[in-house]
């Protein structure tokens, strides 16, 4: 759920995040993130609403949030709309259900590992850390997170967990994977721990540098939120 900063070509549903309609190719993958990521931020929204801030048809919205109800990712519920009726009938208002699936997060560090159970407004459920040699064993450090995870996943329904974000305390190159540093952890030459991650737990893991994914907190549910620049420090 990223947001692009908009520019002179920017829709205005792009310039507020929505994105736009896709082309014929996936366009039910497409439109049915845009949707999700609309009902996600909004929390409470009616169908209408849905059409009106994504520019989608009515028709669409309506068939894609049969599949999110089916799904268990949002809920009609009697609650007024969040904004004033133009008459008639009221709208059924959709609220987006947190706690229908579960993310886990992993920061891993030179002599420690952590990891947390969230829902996906970002909510920790459950935590685990390690005080582990993990620039000097990464073999057997990676064991040890794998024991953690599944522990973790297993606490509140393995299902329900669709994937991993991984924290790295190194920087990380585009198209290069999820390999550490070897000048900083030189023991973990030739070892991406996102694949290892993803071949011992099934799911898919998204890495990235720790600064970088502590900003990232920060400006959805920290000190950055409602601002388009901020500074992010990490001190260690």
């Amino acid at each position: 759920m990223f947001v692009s900063r908009p520019n002179k070509q920017t829709s205005p549903r792009a310039a507020a995040g929505w994105g736009a309609a896709a082309g014929w190719d996936d366009l039910r993958a497409h439109n049915s993130g845009v949707l999700l990521r609309a009902a996600w931020s909004a929390q409470r929204i009616s169908r209408a609403d849905l059409a009106r801030v994504t520019g989608l048809s009515r028709a669409s919205v309506s068939d894609i949030v049969t599949g999110f109800l089916d799904a268990g990712l949002v809920v009609e519920t009697e609650e007024s709309a969040p904004r004033t009726s133009n008459g008639g009938r009221p709208p059924t208002i959709l609220r987006f259900v947190d706690d229908c699936r579960h993310i886990l997060g992993v920061e891993l560090g030179a002599t420690h590992l952590s990891a947390v159970r969230t829902d996906l407004r970002g909510k920790v459920v459950a935590r685990a850390s390690r005080e582990f040699d993990v620039a000097g064993r990464p073999d057997l450090a990676l064991d040890a997170l794998v024991a953690v995870l599944s522990g973790l996943a297993a606490e509140g329904g393995t299902a329900r967990v669709i994937g991993v974000g991984l924290a790295l305390p190194t920087p990380l190159r585009a198209g290069e994977g999820a390999r550490l540093s070897t000048r900083l952890f030189p023991r973990w030459e030739g070892i991406d721990p996102a694949l290892r991650l993803e071949a011992a737990l099934g799911l898919p893991v998204r890495a990235d540098n720790d600064a970088n994914l502590g900003a990232l907190a920060e400006h959805w549910w920290g000190a950055g939120r409602g601002v388009d620049d901020l500074a992010y420090i990490k001190v260690a």
